[in-house]
C-alpha cells in the first residue's frame, strides 16, 4: 500500500506552467521568503483584486484541495490573466493577390483566421477565434485592420478558374516583440493564383528504364511510351547521356564529368519552373536541350530533375514533362525517367484521369457487340505476290487432341507414367525436374 500523499503541490507548477508562470511565481515563499501580502503593497488596486479574486468559489475550492491560501492563488490567477493578455497586439494584415502572369486579379475572397487569447475562468485561458473575409480590388489589394491577438492565418483564398500556389505562406505570428511578423502596407504579401482551363483528354507519359550511358542516342515515343527502334516510326523525344568517370571507378560521389542532351526532331523544349503546367506557352522553344556537368562544378551532382514544356509533331501537339535522369560511376547504365501529360491538338495540360487517351485506340474502329471475329483468308492469294504460308497441318493419327481453348497448359507425364488416385480423385502429373 502507498503512503498517503501531501497535498497536490503539482497542481500549482502545473497552473502556473499553463499560465506561463515560473516556480518562483508558483511558490513566492520558497523564492524570496515573502508572501503574496507582503509583495503587493496594501491599499493598492492590484491588492484590492488579489482580494476581490480571493473570494471567488473557484479559487477557494482550488485552495481548499490545496491546502493553500486563496490569495496567493488569486495573485497567480491575476498574473496568469496579465500574461495572456499580453501576448495579444493589434493584427493588421496587407496583401496582393496576382496571377501566373504577375497581373493583378480582382474579386478574390480572402477569409483569415485570428487567435485571441483570454480567460475563461480564474484559472483556464482560452482562445477566441474570428474568420474575417476581404475581397481584393482592381489592384489585387486586400487587408485586414482593427483585429487583435497573437496569430493570424490565411484560411482560403478563392477565385472561379483559379487555384492558389502551394508554396503560399499562410501563417503569421504577432507579438510585442521585435522578432514577430511586423506588417508593412507598402511592402504587402504577395499570393500567386494559376488559371485553370478545363481538364481535357491528354496521354499519359510513363518512361522509366536503365539507358545506356556511353553517348549511345535512344529515341522514344511519348504517346506509347516506349523505344522506337525503326526508321520512320514516331519521335518525340531523343536522349543522349554520356559520362566518363576513371576506369575502374565504382563511387558515383567522386564528381567527373558527364552530360546529358534531349532533342525534339520537329519540335522543341523549354525548361520551366512553373508550379502549375497547365497550359503550354506558345513560343519559344529549343529544338536542343544539353546539360553538362564537369568535374570541377561547384555544385556537381550525379543527377538532375528538369521540367520542360514540349512542342512538337508539325506544331499540333504540347505536353509538360518531368525529366530525371541519373549516371552511375563504373557501371554500363544510367537512369532515367520521363513523367508528363501530352496534348495532341492545344495548349491546355490540365489533366484528369477520367479524360485519360488511350494511344492502342488511335484510330482503330471500335468492335461491335456480338459480331464475329473475321475468319483469316488463308487459301486466298497475296495481293503483293509474295509466298504465302500454307494452312496449319492436322496432327497425326494416335497424337494425343490438343488441350481446348482456354485449357491450362499443363505438363504432360511420361510414357507408362500411373496416376495415383487419393479418394477417388487422380493426382496430378508430377512436374519434370529442370
Amino acid at each position: 500500500m502507498l503512503p498517503p500523499m501531501s497535498p497536490h503541490p503539482w497542481l500549482i507548477y502545473l497552473l502556473a506552467f499553463a499560465l506561463g508562470l515560473s516556480a518562483a511565481a508558483a511558490e513566492p515563499e520558497r523564492a524570496g521568503g515573502q508572501s503574496v501580502r507582503e509583495v503587493i503593497p496594501a491599499g493598492t488596486n492590484l491588492n484590492k483584486a488579489v482580494e476581490e479574486l480571493s473570494r471567488h468559489s473557484d479559487v477557494i475550492a482550488v485552495a481548499n484541495s490545496m491546502q493553500a491560501d486563496p490569495a496567493a492563488l488569486a495573485a497567480q490567477a491575476l498574473n496568469g490573466k496579465a500574461f495572456m493578455e499580453s501576448k495579444n497586439v493589434e493584427i493588421r494584415f496587407y496583401g496582393k493577390v496576382v496571377d501566373q502572369n504577375e497581373q493583378p486579379l480582382t474579386g478574390v475572397a480572402v477569409q483569415g483566421h485570428t487567435r485571441e487569447w483570454r480567460m475563461k475562468n480564474p484559472f483556464e485561458p482560452e482562445g477566441k477565434f474570428m474568420n474575417p473575409v476581404a475581397l481584393t480590388g482592381a489592384d489585387g489589394l486586400f487587408s485586414f485592420t482593427r483585429l487583435y491577438g497573437d496569430s493570424f492565418q490565411i484560411h482560403s483564398i478563392k477565385k472561379d478558374g483559379y487555384i492558389i500556389s502551394k508554396s503560399a505562406k499562410l501563417g503569421y505570428s504577432y507579438g510585442p516583440l521585435a522578432h514577430f511578423y511586423q506588417p508593412n502596407p507598402l511592402a504587402p504579401e504577395i499570393f500567386h493564383m494559376w488559371k485553370t482551363n478545363g481538364a481535357v483528354p491528354l496521354y499519359v507519359v510513363n518512361i522509366s528504364m536503365s539507358i545506356p550511358q556511353d553517348g549511345t542516342v535512344l529515341a522514344f515515343d511519348l504517346r506509347r511510351n516506349r523505344r522506337v527502334t525503326l526508321p520512320g516510326e514516331d519521335t518525340d523525344l531523343r536522349i543522349t547521356l554520356d559520362q566518363h568517370a576513371p576506369p575502374g571507378q565504382r563511387n558515383a560521389r567522386v564528381p567527373f564529368d558527364w552530360s546529358f542532351v534531349l532533342e525534339v526532331p520537329d519540335g522543341g523544349v523549354i525548361e520551366t519552373r512553373d508550379e502549375f503546367m497547365y497550359l503550354a506557352p506558345e513560343q519559344g522553344y529549343q529544338p536542343k536541350w544539353v546539360a553538362e556537368y564537369p568535374k570541377d562544378a561547384p555544385n556537381w551532382k550525379a543527377r538532375r530533375e528538369v521540367d520542360f514544356y514540349l512542342h512538337n509533331r508539325a506544331g499540333q501537339q504540347y505536353g509538360r514533362l518531368a525529366v530525371s535522369f541519373k549516371v552511375s560511376a563504373g557501371y554500363p547504365t544510367g537512369y532515367l525517367t520521363v513523367l508528363g501529360y501530352l496534348n495532341p491538338v492545344g495548349r491546355v495540360l490540365e489533366y484528369d484521369g477520367r479524360l485519360k487517351l488511350q494511344p492502342e485506340l488511335i484510330n482503330q474502329p471500335k468492335p461491335q457487340f456480338g459480331a464475329p471475329n473475321p475468319a483469316p483468308a488463308v487459301n486466298s492469294p497475296p495481293a503483293n505476290g509474295a509466298v504465302s504460308s500454307p494452312p496449319p497441318s492436322s496432327p497425326p493419327p494416335g497424337s494425343p487432341a490438343p488441350p481446348p481453348f482456354g485449357a491450362p497448359n499443363l505438363p504432360q507425364p511420361p510414357p507408362g507414367f500411373q496416376a495415383l488416385t487419393n479418394r477417388g480423385k487422380a493426382l496430378p502429373p508430377p512436374v519434370p525436374v529442370r
